[in-house]
């Protein structure tokens, strides 16, 4: 009985997963709401049924579509979609999925018919469609009996290869197309119906058809939805306009008259040698004047010139001059100025600034028609919710509906619609049309199509993500706002502005890097990485000059630890599961040890950057791992074999200073001096690394092949062949340095 009930227990199971693990359509990875299957992956990938895609790129694919889906779970549960402004844009994002879908399907695709009229009449005249028979043969090939039995099963081609002949038969049969083509042919005579002229003017009709066939439809629709427009104007009053000013009137400043004297000549290079010498101290303006000017008659006089007004005794249209002049100071000569006193001719014009008057503020009556403007293009960016800016079906269709659709958008963006200009364009040629659209979309049954829920579902999940994460999950990091909000409470002094307490939706972000960074994580990092903050003598810089750099470290890296353990706890929440262990990216390396064997592996593969990133991350979150030490020298290494030798030797350094009992830092000296006299060449510094060596572990007699006694004679050595000047050469395949034999021959 036992087995009967185990072996019912396995079929069940077999039935309930295994029927959805054979073949492509094997699911390998799901969270509630989303499944992936082995033919996506393959089909995504490209892969041929006997290969195996790439694990990483599987990887990066499924943790951008579940990760995704984990946010989209946590927004739901966080009431996301219930939000009032989110409603607005979810019901948004349904209009336009429809308009557009109605656009692309109906409008692009069947010319304004629906799929249905389009089957209807593809199967109306199937006979019209057959392919053509294939040739039958005593002996076929494969592929010919492949054809012909492909045509016995189907003798008819596929819509899609004739869907523009159906299309042109339903257009020509609209009473509206036969009427013009009737109009064409009285106007044309007696023209027969099967004549080359006729078939021009359908082909014209046809294409002029399809050309306007969205905007056609859009004005149809306008006019059975009586749609109304109603541009808004706001009302000015007096009081309003004077208030206006006396409240902006420092910026309406009459623009005060300058008075000048000129030098004219009609050589432009003549005008720049002439502005370099009157910019000397010797320059004298009235002799350079009396000497090179042109314009006789206006010698040693001054001319008092005004905004947009043409200056007497200055050729052709003297009105640049003035703004030419508004930066020059008084006393001081202007840059040749080109003025043409006609089409042919150019003079060039030096001109000094003798005065200025000072500038003062205009009077209401002089400002009115600015303020007026100003004002008037104010109010129309603060046009009220309630006011109508069109009806549709007697329905009132307000700016509070309209401008739903810039909600979380840029001001930039906002403000660019809310002009006069911005909003005409954003009522008639969006809102109206994604409305009127979906509503035809949805009055043609639109709105059941899979492809369209579909395309609304996934618009709608990704907004709902987007807004999560930028309102949420970016800020919080997963952290519930009642710790956050404790922590704001008891730190009250670290919030203040001003002596003001800052609230605390405005410095939420702030609690989480605070709570994330304290200064006790700061000064430990500082003391476990001085040798990355020395200044150019060498010397380690004081904590105050490098703490904001250490924080900013600090903070990237709790955050990014902070962001996955938020996203494990969607990912379980949701029910994550990933059958193929390769692929299962949710699979971290929760401990130390399984963390520095993928290290050690990558370095061994050369993938130097991901085993720098590992071996400090377990430095950074497990400080007391006993690897520690040899995380050190592999780092140095790598940072040898990547020729960055200044940071090999630091990492030498940081070893023999946090690890001062290891029974290798005599190793770490040896091989500071090596990296100096092989890699950098620098001799004096590597004879002082080698010496260290030698005085720091002497080795009795008999025992120099005794760690740590079995570089002792090989730091001697060295240190002999660099005071000699002998040369000591190693491989250069790859750059890597490691331990030398001994060698003395």
């Amino acid at each position: 009985m036992k087995l009967r009930i185990v072996s019912l227990m396995f079929l069940v199971g077999v039935l309930l997963f295994g029927a959805c693990q054979s073949g492509k359509g094997k699911v390998v990875a799901k969270i509630k709401g989303l499944k992936i299957t082995r033919a996506e992956i393959d089909s995504v990938f490209g892969v041929a049924p006997d290969k195996q895609p790439d694990a990483a790129k599987v990887k990066g694919y499924l943790k951008e579509k579940l990760d995704q889906q984990a946010l989209y779970l946590q927004a739901l549960k966080m009431d996301f979609h219930k939000q009032l402004e989110n409603k607005a844009i979810l019901r948004n994002i349904q209009m336009i999925e429809s308009a557009n879908y109605f656009s692309s399907e109906v409008l692009r695709k069947n010319w304004g018919f629906t799929e249905k009229e389009v089957l209807n009449r593809y199967r109306q005249d199937k006979g019209l469609y057959r392919k053509t028979e294939p040739a039958k043969k005593d002996k076929p090939t494969e592929a010919e009996k492949k054809a012909l039995n492909d045509y016995q099963k189907n003798p008819y081609k596929d819509l899609d290869v004739v869907r523009s002949k159906v299309l042109r038969t339903l257009l020509l049969e609209t009473p509206s197309f036969r009427q013009q083509l009737e109009t064409f042919k009285k106007e044309s005579g007696s023209v027969a119906p099967d004549s080359q002229q006729l078939m021009q003017k359908e082909e014209e009709l046809v294409s002029r058809y399809i050309a306007e066939v969205e905007s056609t439809t859009f004005e149809r629709l306008k006019a059975d939805h009586q749609v109304k427009l109603f541009p808004y104007s706001p009302k000015l009053t007096e009081e309003e306009i004077k208030a206006e000013w006396e409240a902006t009137k420092s910026a309406f400043k009459r623009q005060p008259d300058i008075t000048i004297q000129h030098i004219e000549v009609k050589n432009k290079k003549q005008a720049e040698k002439i502005k370099k010498e009157l910019d000397l101290p010797k320059g004298d303006f009235a002799q350079y004047q009396k000497k090179y000017s042109v314009n006789k008659q206006t010698l040693g006089q001054t001319f008092k010139i005004y905004p947009n007004e043409n200056i007497p005794g200055l050729p052709g249209d003297s009105r640049s001059v003035y703004a030419a002049l508004t930066t020059v100071n008084v006393g001081s000569v202007s840059m040749p100025i080109g003025l043409k006193p006609d089409a042919a001719t150019e003079t060039y014009h030096l001109v000094k600034v003798v005065s200025r008057e000072t500038e003062s503020i205009m009077s209401f009556e002089e400002a009115k028609s600015q303020v007026q403007q100003a004002l008037y293009t104010k109010k129309q960016f603060s046009i009220p919710d309630n006011t109508v800016l069109a009806k549709v079906d007697g329905r009132d269709i307000t700016a509070e509906e309209v401008f739903t659709m810039l909600y979380k958008m840029s001001p930039m963006v906002i403000n660019r619609y809310k002009s006069e200009e911005g909003r005409t364009i954003l009522v008639e040629k969006y809102y109206l049309r994604f409305l009127l659209f979906n509503m035809e979309a949805k009055r043609l049954g639109l709105y059941k199509e899979p492809s369209l829920k579909e395309r609304v579902k996934t618009n709608q999940r990704m907004f709902l993500v987007q807004d999560f994460n930028r309102n949420s999950f970016e800020q919080t990091l997963g952290m519930p706002d009642n710790v956050l909000m404790d922590y704001y409470k008891t730190h009250e002094d670290s919030f203040k502005a001003g002596g003001t307490l800052r609230p605390f939706d405005a410095v939420r972000g702030d609690v989480v890097n605070k709570l994330l960074v304290n200064d006790s994580m700061v000064e430990r990092y500082y003391y476990f990485n001085q040798e990355d903050y020395l200044d150019a003598s060498g010397a380690v810089k004081p904590l105050s000059g490098v703490s904001q750099n250490i924080r900013f470290t600090l903070l990237s890296k709790a955050r990014k630890e902070k962001t996955e353990e938020a996203l494990q706890r969607y990912r379980k929440a949701g029910g994550l599961r990933i059958y193929v262990k390769e692929w299962d990216y949710a699979r971290s390396a929760e401990t130390p040890e399984a963390l520095f064997e993928l290290a050690k592996k990558q370095h061994e593969d050369r993938q130097y950057s991901e085993a720098v990133s590992n071996y400090n991350e377990i430095r950074f979150r497990w400080p007391a791992y006993p690897e520690n030490p040899q995380i050190a020298m592999a780092l140095a290494q790598i940072y040898v074999e990547q020729r960055n030798f200044q940071k090999a030797i630091n990492e030498y350094k940081k070893f023999m200073r946090l690890y001062p009992d290891s029974k290798d830092k005599y190793k770490a000296q040896f091989m500071i001096g090596f990296v100096y006299s092989e890699h950098l060449n620098d001799k004096e510094k590597a004879i002082a690394a080698y010496q260290a060596v030698v005085d720091n572990y002497p080795c009795p007699a008999g025992k120099n092949d005794v760690p740590p006694c079995d570089l002792t004679d090989d730091a001697q050595f060295m240190i002999e062949n660099l005071k000699s000047g002998k040369e000591f050469s190693i491989p250069e395949d790859d750059g890597a340095a490691t331990l030398p034999e001994e060698s003395k021959k």
